[in-house]
């Protein structure tokens, strides 16, 4: 207390231990804590929730996300980071600890607007031709209807997913973030351009979810639905990016869908891989189709290859992904697809793929007569 009897300063005990979700049902949802057990901007292997509690504490919120993660997806590898707070250079510092490490989604508590564009920037760079990792982002954010109406104006990146959902439930969105990713991450894994949406999620309900008015409001305002079924039930409804503008701001729905950065992903990693197999494991000679054949010439080596012959494995490696349920319509690729000879040892190629669609609704007009 200063002179005047105000309150100067406050300070605060605690025993090092996360709060538990809403412990006494008080409608309080917290979303951090102050307080971190273990290592801090270290990336963790979790292995098993005991080895998570005892690296990170039992109450801990690291360790709860990773428990309600493993109640749903027990196969999927899970890694664990923990920032030092909530503040965008933090969460750089944290992001930046992660490095060159493969992961297909990144689950975070972080959902407001500088945050998301701190996250946005760091898969910028992985994304990157020079490092081609990928990945997306998810969280969770609980608020009213109109308060996520306001919120979807101030996020737009295509790697990040954010859910809604209503407040009321005891569960915080440190919990919902991991329900949510433990059904993101599989579907993605066992296919990425399947749809997600309609999946049953762990969290408990609000008693008073959003109404189809107000999801559809808020769907199209950027932010992921949920719903909830009378039997107390949640679901996420239907997934998609907080991605809304292109960069000149004009509206654009290229990366509204999660999966599509997800199955464009896995494209590029086939096109990739299938080109590193066939001409890269053994040193390869390039040679220019169109000065070949001007010369009249032909090459038996088996250690060159002609720009036909990379254009040749295009065409099959799109031929596989096409059987594989992620793209369609070879005849516009065939017709497409170019290989050129663009400098000394470089190839330049132009890869026109079309993404299969998500099935999202069925319309049916019935007409009767009697």
């Amino acid at each position: 207390m200063n002179a005047n009897t105000g309150v100067n300063a406050v300070s605060f005990t605690t025993d090092g231990t996360g709060l538990s979700s809403d412990p006494a049902a008080t409608g309080v949802s917290p979303t951090a804590t102050d307080t971190i057990d273990g290592p801090v901007n270290t990336l963790t292997y979790a292995g098993s929730l005991a080895n998570v509690q005892s690296i990170f504490g039992v109450s801990a919120d690291i360790t709860r996300a990773y428990d309600r993660y493993i109640d749903v997806d027990s196969v999927t590898p899970v890694y664990l980071i923990t920032c030092a707070s909530s503040s965008v250079s933090d969460i750089q510092t944290a992001l930046n600890a992660i490095q060159e490490t493969p992961f297909t989604v990144l689950a975070t508590t972080f959902s407001d607007s500088d945050q998301i564009l701190a996250i946005k920037t760091f898969f910028d760079a992985r994304y990157n031709y020079a490092s081609e990792l990928y990945g997306i982002h998810v969280s969770a954010r609980t608020d009213t209807a109109t308060n996520l109406l306001s919120y979807g104006a101030t996020v737009n990146s295509e790697y990040s997913t954010v859910v809604g959902f209503a407040p009321g439930s005891v569960d915080d969105d440190v919990v919902k973030m991991a329900a949510v990713a433990a059904v993101i991450a599989p579907s993605i894994a066992a296919d990425p351009s399947a749809p997600i949406q309609l999946l049953a999620v762990d969290v408990a309900p609000s008693g008073n979810g959003f109404s189809i008015t107000e999801r559809n409001s808020i769907f199209n305002a950027g932010v992921a639905i949920t719903k909830e079924d009378s039997a107390g039930d949640v679901y996420l409804e239907r997934s998609r990016t907080t991605y809304q503008t292109n960069a000149a701001g004009t509206p654009d729905d290229t990366y509204q869908d999660t999966e599509t950065l997800p199955t464009v992903a896995v494209c590029s990693e086939t096109f990739r891989n299938d080109c590193n197999t066939a001409f890269f494991d053994t040193g390869m000679k390039i040679v220019d189709s169109a000065t070949l054949a001007s010369n009249g010439g032909s090459i038996t080596n088996k250690n060159v290859v002609t720009t036909a012959g990379i254009k040749a494995q295009l065409i099959s490696t799109y031929n596989t992904l096409i059987n594989s349920g992620l793209c369609q319509d070879a005849a516009t690729f065939n017709s497409n697809v170019s290989v050129v000879l663009k400098s000394k040892g470089v190839v330049a190629v132009y890869c026109p793929i079309t993404l299969v669609e998500q099935l999202r609704q069925i319309q049916i007009n019935i007409d009767f007569s009697f």
